[in-house]
């Protein structure tokens, strides 16, 4: 089982996006009041364009956690929120 927060999650992102990572209930993200299952995780890529030709850099990714919750990572910035289904409120921002 892995456990997460907010402050790791940054650093635990990658690893969950690898090949390697099965989800399968053992992956928790901790919000310091209860603990969401993640569902799946996916990346977010921005695509410039570089020299006459296109580039799509990582940015960060979006972690799908039980009940509705979706926590967006920014690795770019180290940033993390955590936002419901209801109106796109952000319940959390580190």
């Amino acid at each position: 089982m892995i456990v997460f927060n907010s402050k790791s999650a940054c650093y635990i992102s990658r690893m969950l996006n690898s090949q390697n990572t099965h989800l399968h209930s053992e992956v928790f993200f901790y919000d310091g009041l209860q603990s969401y299952r993640v569902i799946d995780i996916t990346q977010i890529n921005q695509v410039i364009e570089n020299k006459g030709g296109f580039q799509s850099i990582l940015t960060g990714f979006s972690v799908y956690l039980d009940d509705g919750y979706k926590l967006e990572l920014d690795v770019i910035n180290s940033t993390s929120k955590l936002i419901t289904n209801d109106n796109n409120q952000n319940l959390l921002y580190s």
